[in-house]
């Protein structure tokens, strides 16, 4: 298995809804949706910092050309947001040297995750308990990963 297939996991936790052609569902009071999207300068994170313990709905977006995955990711006790962004920096300069990634820590479960086409939009569902994540972007062009970027930390009470 290649390294970056690792590092953008390879378990799609995809959240599946069904009902009402034209309905349009409203999110139970214990489901936060947030958006992650990928443009050409990077991963941008939009919705609250804390949020509720329970679903969390993620819209992804991706405005470039390339394969776009994103990530959300448990972060262990007695590690840090800026813990898991010096790990992702330091994958982010190793592929810009052309080198593989080392793939996330040992120490972050991942939620879910997902990857999309280009131009493309999806979702996908995860059930977060308390504790902090962390969101992760990537862009893959050729079957490597050309850049990957920490979307935002999200604290789950």
């Amino acid at each position: 298995m290649n390294r970056h297939l690792l590092l953008i996991g390879v378990l799609l936790i995809v959240g599946c809804s069904s009902g009402t052609p034209g309905a349009t569902a409203s999110p139970s009071p214990k489901e936060t949706s947030v958006t992650l999207t990928l443009s050409d300068s990077g991963c941008a994170y939009e919705g609250p910092s804390q949020i509720p313990a329970g679903v969390l709905s993620i819209t992804t977006v991706n405005k470039t050309q390339d394969r776009f995955f994103a990530n959300l990711s448990l972060v262990a006790e007695g590690h840090s947001f800026q813990d898991f962004r010096a790990v992702i920096a330091a994958d982010a300069a190793r592929i810009k040297k052309g080198e593989q990634p080392n793939g996330p820590p040992t120490w972050a479960a991942q939620a879910t995750s997902n990857e999309l086409g280009p131009a493309a939009s999806g979702s996908l569902k995860a059930t977060v308990v308390a504790g902090r994540y962390v969101s992760v972007c990537g862009r893959i062009r050729a079957g490597a990963p050309i850049g990957i970027w920490v979307g935002a930390e999200i604290t789950v009470t």
